[in-house]
């Protein structure tokens, strides 16, 4: 049965000096769950894995008419996180503090996301805003319509990332067992650790820089695909 959290629950109401109105929310969660499950209209996203057994969430609302209401409630082992934006003009800015082994998946349609500290796999899905993912060693998959995807200390064997219009950077610790990276309109960049790796570079319009050891039948591959931009890929 799904059960509402509101263990802690603020709501304060501010005027915007451009006639706006916020909404704080703040909630504090103890139960368990496997995955942080993150989906809103709009507003920047703050996720950091932290040694703790307790779930911290900070949100603001922007708003010009209706407040919306930001809901957190656990259900069939997720961490589900939402908010009731209708308005055009609606975002609410998240800052969230989870335990270090929570898987996260995120989608947002526009807005900042920022993503370190964890040690299980992470998704972010958006349509528009840059993307930062520090110190993790899960598997990693993003879907981006338009921003900058810049992940560094990456130690998990796995990362699949798409972008149709942004900078892909990627920077991995330990070895790579299968590493995908496709933009359509952007340069890519992966930093490997000096094993060989199978690779495929590619790029329409653009140069194709591979500066590691490779080998076909290597057990790690990188494989980077741009229609417009240039491909970097060289030893950690």
């Amino acid at each position: 049965m799904k059960r509402l959290l509101t263990l802690i629950a603020i709501s304060a109401l501010v005027a915007a000096a451009c006639g706006g109105s916020t909404a704080d929310s703040s909630f504090e969660i103890s139960d368990e769950y496997a995955v942080l499950r993150l989906t809103g209209t709009a507003g920047s996203v703050s996720v950091q894995g932290e040694d703790q057994a307790t779930t911290t969430i900070e949100a603001t609302s922007n708003y010009e008419d209706t407040e919306p209401e930001v809901i957190a409630s656990v259900f069939g082992g997720d961490l589900i996180i939402t908010d009731t934006c209708e308005e055009t003009s609606c975002f609410t800015d998240y800052t969230i503090t989870v335990p270090e082994g929570t898987s996260v998946f995120v989608e947002t349609t526009t807005g900042p996301v920022a993503i370190g500290g964890t040690t299980s796999e992470v998704t972010v899905v958006t349509t528009d805003g840059n993307i930062t993912i520090n110190g993790m060693s899960g598997a990693l998959e993003v879907t981006s319509g338009s921003g900058s995807l810049l992940a560094l200390g990456l130690s998990g064997p796995f990362a699949f990332v798409t972008t149709t219009s942004g900078v892909i950077d990627l920077s991995f610790e330990e070895s790579i067992e299968d590493v995908r990276a496709k933009s359509t309109s952007g340069s890519i960049t992966v930093q490997a650790p000096g094993e060989p790796y199978a690779v495929s570079a590619v790029s329409g319009s653009g140069t194709v820089d591979v500066n590691i050891e490779t080998a076909d039948d290597a057990p790690g591959s990188v494989t980077a695909e741009t229609e417009s931009g240039d491909i970097t890929i060289y030893r950690r």
